[in-house]
């Protein structure tokens, strides 16, 4: 109890239980992406094509934005935790129906004679599986990230954060670490899997509640407010509207924004590359698991012992600044005439 005293400050029992329901939650419902995610581009490389990729992420952008706007309207009718049984049951429905496909001899993996199917734009099971995995990226996450504030007050969230995000980093890893056993498992035996675990993550808000019963945690502004207060309903433009009226909100925006830019364009070079190393499906999905690994690994030790104590010592602002800089100092440190004589974008 001292390590966590000293790490994520004064965490009373309740508070603990508490992240580590979270903690359990975010596992599975991150460790269900990436091991999506890392079998994601493997299969839409032999099945689609992976020249085809870099429009495959803009038309995402598409499909998401329609998702979100459709959840949106969903979020007010239905409970949120409700809504973990509605989404994650139709992702797991989609998932396990990819899985199925893949196994079959015209429109999966390998044809009738057992040699892999020639990749082709006009195999519509590559873009929707695609499209899926990237959407379950933003909608699942997005959800979780919505329920947890509703449920955690500011004070107790600055020392279960670390804890919470460690449990999404486990989850990251394990499934990736499943993924670099494409070979022996199979890849549409994994798609499979997916959809199953899925379905945990609706088990565990359940048992939170059976714990936690709406009424003990409420939001501390749900606490402060008065009741007399009017509701304002956000439009389809509140985002937009945000980032005028707030500065803060347009900066994080921007760091976001040149992140997922510099990312993305650096992730394509690396799957031109790791493709060109790795040519069968399994292998290439071996690769992009490795990957996840290493790169989850390194935020795991960053969550279990960074970030709450970082925070609490040195405060938000600073803790940003840091990230900031550290992101340039490693953007700056890429070699870019290698990857792009390798990947002309």
């Amino acid at each position: 109890m001292g390590v966590i005293r000293f790490l994520y400050g004064e965490l009373s029992h309740e508070a603990l239980v508490q992240a580590t329901f979270f903690s359990s939650l975010l596992c599975f419902i991150v460790g269900v992406y990436w091991m999506m995610r890392s079998l994601k581009d493997s299969v839409f490389a032999s099945v689609v094509g992976l020249e085809y990729q870099p429009q495959a992420k803009m038309f995402s952008l598409v499909v998401v934005s329609v998702v979100l706007v459709a959840y949106n309207k969903i979020v007010d009718i239905v409970p949120r935790h409700r809504l973990f049984a509605v989404i994650c049951g139709a992702y797991s429905a989609l998932f396990v129906a990819t899985a199925v496909m893949l196994t079959s001899t015209t429109h999966g993996l390998v044809g009738p004679d057992g040699q892999p199917i020639p990749p082709s734009p006009e195999r519509w099971l590559g873009w929707i599986h695609y499209f899926a995995i990237e959407s379950y990226g933003s909608l699942v996450v997005s959800l979780f990230w919505q329920y947890l504030n509703s449920q955690v007050n500011l004070k107790e969230a600055k020392g279960q954060y670390g804890l919470i995000t460690a449990g999404g980093q486990i989850g990251a890893i394990t499934g990736c670490t499943l993924v670099v056993g494409s070979k022996r498992f199979g890849v549409p035996q994994l798609y499979g899997a997916g959809g199953l675990a899925c379905l945990v993550s609706p088990l565990i808000v359940q048992m939170y509640l059976c714990r936690f019963p709406p009424d003990e945690f409420i939001n501390v502004s749900s606490r402060s407010a008065p009741s007399s207060a009017k509701k304002v309903q956000p439009g389809l433009f509140e985002g937009l509207r945000l980032l005028i009226r707030h500065p803060y909100v347009l900066g994080i925006f921007a760091v976001s924004a040149l992140f997922e830019v510099i990312a993305t364009i650096l992730d394509y070079q690396m799957k031109v590359l790791g493709k060109a190393a790795y040519s069968s499906t399994a292998d290439f999905a071996s690769f992009m698991g490795m990957f996840g690994q290493a790169a989850n690994t390194v935020s795991l030790v960053f969550s279990l012992l960074g970030t709450s104590f970082v925070i609490r010592n040195f405060g938000l602002r600073p803790t940003l600044m840091q990230l900031c800089a550290s992101k340039d100092a490693a953007d700056g440190a890429t070699p870019p005439a290698d990857a792009a004589a390798a990947c002309p974008l």
